[in-house]
């Protein structure tokens, strides 16, 4: 199976653990949404660490029935790596053997699982949940060897039973030099908002590295692999991309269906219909299992909530388009103030995430299972409605078609169609606040002396303009865009620059001396989704000019 990007964060890891055993530490946190490959990524990392003499690889898992399960866990896994070296481990993995057996080996470490057994017993929160955090520190003095700590999900830690545990966790992570620490997260925001509340003073000490789906063309080539005597059109390309957002577990079911449906040892065209037929088994079915993980995810705000009517009607407003406050607000029937309320909680959830003045679902396979499917099976009037099924299947018609029709518009008239969109808003894009004013006049003019085509706003007195770049920007056309801008009449407020195929570095540096915001496919993409507008997306079949376009090596990711 390709590796893709993941190669990338692998090597960033083995980098860092070389350069612990050096004496330099600096902690990772890896976060992204469930199926994107962090357990992989771990077990692998875990693998190829153990193997390291000077290291010792110690793996938890936050997440548990209560403290004393997770403090079994936790002093379990120390004291296995304190063995695992040494061939030591007994056939048995209770913590009495494990104890047993590591005592002769690392007493010092031994005796403090011990102490953190007795203080879990007399419920002593604060000393037993410090005596827990210490224990891969003192591990690493007693043997001398440098640790490796990975803690996966380890925003879970929240639940432990004293008002700050990650106040705690980040003094243990000050002292502990020895110790690298690799925390992962399978809900991105709230991990980001730990980092950058809980743990600002040791921000700068983490890595934060976030696990995107795959991009455009990772997505053909998956494609590829999977099905090497079998051709996909562009447009079939687009649908996956458009519907799974490039998730490689959505990715791995469909494939596992669509195999039962095209042969393998025939070199052919995929048909539509069974494309569809995968979608709809996995998304329809009860034993679907892409249904069954998104039933799942509505199971907390089904499980926790008395009157979770509210809740689950304010997905459905976002999944159809509602991503505003008010308008969520009058599809739920509810007051602004009590809307603010449940969609704090869906965000808490990592269900809803907010971008300034948007709430939107950023998985849009969840989306349009909520829009296609859940919305309508809540209407049915039989057990079984085989208009469901059919309703499905023009659903994913309609989108297919959709990008057929969406595919041939030029990227400029895209971004026309965007700015005329634009209701003074604010949206918030990779942390960074963009201002979206009421265009009083958005025009759009070809090419002059430049390659690209320029868009013209006006809004109150000001003037924005806007280049649509949909080959690789060099020196020269940001050159004739800033000429372009001296030549006009009227005062340029903001200076805008889409590149579709990215950037040169010196037409960059330029480009920010002549204080021009550059906006890349990707951000464009996160834009054109609030307004629930085409995404754009370029992939090496499609050609301009006659020519093969080269490789994007953007995500078609929304964070």
């Amino acid at each position: 199976m390709p590796t893709f990007a993941r190669d990338q964060i692998s090597l960033v890891l083995k980098k860092r653990v070389e350069a612990l055993i050096k004496g330099y530490r600096h902690n990772i946190g890896l976060i992204g949404d469930p199926g994107l490959g962090k357990t992989r990524l771990l077990d692998n990392a875990f693998r190829e660490f153990s193997a390291f003499e000077e290291v010792i690889c110690i793996y938890v898992l936050a997440e548990s029935f209560d403290a004393q399960q997770l403090v079994d866990r936790w002093a379990g896994a120390v004291l296995s790596g304190a063995l695992r070296g040494v061939n030591q481990a007994p056939e048995s993995h209770e913590l009495t053997a494990l104890l047993a057996a590591a005592t002769p080996r690392v007493p010092k470490t031994s005796e403090a699982v011990q102490r953190l057994l007795r203080s879990v017993r007399k419920d002593r929160h604060d000393v037993w949940i410090r005596d827990l955090f210490s224990l891969t520190g003192i591990l690493a003095q007693e043997t001398g060897k440098k640790v490796v700590f990975m803690l996966d999900e380890f925003q879970e830690l929240q639940k432990l039973p004293i008002s700050d545990p990650f106040r705690e966790l980040g003094k243990e992570i000050m002292i502990e030099k020895d110790t690298l620490y690799l925390v992962t997260s399978s809900q991105p925001g709230r991990a980001s908002d730990i980092f950058r509340e809980k743990l600002s003073l040791l921000f700068g000490n983490f890595e934060v590295i976030e696990l995107r789906p795959l991009n455009f063309q990772e997505i053909s080539d998956y494609l590829a692999f999977h099905f090497p005597k079998t051709h996909f059109s562009v447009q079939q390309q687009k649908f996956f991309i458009s519907l799974t957002n490039g998730e490689p577990l959505y990715l791995d079911l469909l494939m596992d269906r669509l195999k039962f449906y095209v042969a393998s040892d025939q070199d052919l065209w995929v048909a539509d219909r069974l494309i569809f037929m995968a979608f709809q088994e996995e998304l329809l079915d009860h034993k679907g299992r892409i249904s069954l993980l998104f039933e799942k995810m509505l199971d907390p705000i089904s499980r926790s909530n008395k009157e979770n009517a509210p809740y689950l009607k304010t997905l459905l407003a976002i999944s159809e388009g509602r991503h505003r406050l008010a308008s969520i607000a009058g599809f739920i029937g509810r007051k602004m103030i009590d809307t603010k309320k449940i969609l704090s909680r869906l965000m808490q959830e990592d269900r809803v995430r907010r971008r300034g003045s948007f709430y939107v679902i950023e998985d849009p396979l969840f989306r349009f299972w909520l829009r296609e499917v859940f919305t309508r099976r809540n209407r049915l009037y039989q057990p079984v409605e085989p208009k469901a099924a059919e309703d499905l299947m023009e659903g994913l018609r309609d989108v297919h078609e959709h990008l057929g029709l969406v595919s041939n518009v030029p990227a400029a008239v895209c971004a026309e169609r965007l700015f005329k969109e634009f209701r003074n808003d604010v949206a918030e894009i990779d942390s960074r606040k963009w201002k979206c004013p009421q265009f009083s006049e958005v025009t759009l003019k070809p090419a002059s002396q430049g390659r690209f085509p320029s868009l013209w706003m006006r809004f109150q007195r000001n003037r924005w303009v806007c280049q649509v770049a949909d080959d690789v920007v060099r020196e020269e056309d940001v050159m004739a865009f800033l000429d372009e801008i001296k030549r006009s009449r009227t005062r340029v407020k903001e200076r805008l620059l889409i590149t579709l195929r990215g950037i040169d570095q010196n037409a960059r540096l330029m480009a920010q001396n002549g204080k021009i915001q550059i906006l890349g496919l990707r951000d464009l993409n996160v834009l054109l989704e609030l307004y629930d507008l085409p995404k754009i997306m370029i992939l090496e079949e499609e050609t301009r000019d006659g020519s093969l376009v080269g490789t994007l090596a953007q995500s078609v990711h929304t964070s």
